[in-house]
């Protein structure tokens, strides 16, 4: 999973408004973070390949490749919570569960940090670039460099916008 962080003055009181007394307006600052966050989910998506990403994923059995699958199971999310007595609204991008199954899983990961000396991560790095050491996942990561900036600036734009329509009524 993730995550991007935008901490804006103010945000703990407004949640808190949103939350009790402005529900329409909470539901659209969700939906408004889920989208800043989906510019990076959108561009993992991108880089899913189509075909397995080795000859050893048939299409049957644990390891089967279901590109389809792998691209629905990265998803934007919503998350507020305290942080040390401060409130930070965030985006977040989950990916490779359930809906990946294991080959997502393992296309994910495998390549970077412990794995990269495998026979398996070697061939998935030749072919697909390698896994970044940090643990984020192999498409999550690129797309993460690439477009967090403007994430996080759309979380920041969302906050505010849903503290003008509480300040202006």
């Amino acid at each position: 999973m993730l995550t991007l962080d935008a901490t804006v003055d103010g945000v703990p009181q407004l949640i808190n408004r949103l939350k009790g007394f402005e529900p329409e307006v909470y539901k659209i600052l969700q939906r408004d973070v889920r989208a800043a966050a989906d510019l990076i989910g959108a561009s993992a998506r991108g880089m899913i390949p189509s075909e397995p990403p080795t000859s050893h994923w048939a299409a049957s059995g644990r390891t089967a490749w279901n590109s389809g699958a792998v691209r629905s199971s990265i998803r934007p999310g919503f998350r507020s919570r305290n942080i040390g007595g401060t409130r930070v609204v965030s985006g977040v991008v989950t990916g490779y569960g359930k809906g990946g199954g294991a080959a997502g899983k393992l296309y994910a990961v495998t390549g970077g940090g412990a794995t990269g000396n495998t026979r398996l991560g070697a061939l998935l790095n030749a072919k697909w670039g390698t896994a970044t050491k940090s643990g984020a996942p192999r498409a999550m990561g690129p797309a993460w460099h690439m477009h967090v900036d403007d994430a996080r600036e759309g979380i920041k734009q969302a906050v505010h916008r849903a503290a003008g329509k509480v300040s202006n009524g």
